[in-house]
């Protein structure tokens, strides 16, 4: 769209293949902890090969918004990119990535095979690190495989619940919590869990536990199948009720 003068992406970036002749300012922002922070970097390097002028922002945080300081930055490039400096690829640490990605690829392994009780204690061990770890660069590794085990056992989780194993899927919803506490899906998928196994009222406490978290998402929410037996409670009624609003 040759109306759109600036993009900016926040922790996923667009697929270069489907760029053109676009031509459009670009703001990469992505947290030191999310899982998709290589990603950002090697877009925000492909772009080098373009014309477009790009920023790459990152912020102390996860897969999630940025702060109003690291957004309103981003505003101000989109805005004027002559007022900004460049961040260049030796301002990290890309000794990191092949480690990182080893890692990575040994977890999407051991989640075929190794039980809940297991992940736990990753999660345990790369908790201490990340508080623990007197250098950035290891310790922000350490959060962004957190942020991986996270979106893996929401994965594990998601097909357990779609198959209907719901003995398989309790400990690994204690896990998917495990890994990211604040994360409102966590108490949202154990309302999922507990409405298949016909549970109503655990179901509803789980929504408002979701809900207090931040859980915002009602298309998916109204849509949802495996709340099928609650939507006539009058619990599930007033989450639907907020969450329309």
């Amino acid at each position: 769209n040759s109306s759109v003068s600036s993009v900016i992406a926040c922790g996923a970036g667009l697929d270069m293949k489907n760029l053109g002749s676009s031509y459009f300012n670009y703001v990469t922002i992505v947290g030191k902890g999310d899982f998709n922070y290589w990603d950002m970097i090697a877009t925000d390097q492909q772009l080098n090969s373009t014309p477009l002028k790009h920023l790459l922002l990152t912020f102390d945080g996860i897969h999630e918004w940025p702060d109003a300081k690291t957004m309103s930055d981003a505003i101000s490039y989109a805005m004027d990119p002559s007022k900004s400096n460049k961040i260049t690829l030796k301002d990290f640490d890309t000794s990191l990535e092949q480690k990182e990605q080893g890692q990575r690829n040994e977890f999407m392994k051991a989640f075929q095979t190794r039980d809940a009780s297991y992940w736990l204690d990753e999660i345990s061990k790369l908790n201490n690190a990340f508080k623990n770890s007197k250098n950035e660069g290891e310790k922000w590794m350490d959060r962004r495989l957190l942020s991986f085990i996270n979106m893996m056992s929401y994965l594990k989780v998601s097909d357990m619940l779609n198959n209907k194993q719901l003995n398989q899927a309790q400990p690994f919803l204690e896990v998917f919590k495990a890994s990211d506490p604040k994360n409102p899906d966590g108490p949202y998928l154990t309302a999922d869990w507990y409405a298949l196994k016909g549970d109503k009222q655990g179901a509803i406490s789980a929504l408002n536990e979701a809900m207090k978290l931040g859980y915002d998402d009602f298309a998916h929410f109204s849509t949802d199948p495996m709340l099928a037996s609650i939507q006539n409670e009058p619990g599930y009624q007033s989450v639907y009720k907020k969450l329309s609003e």
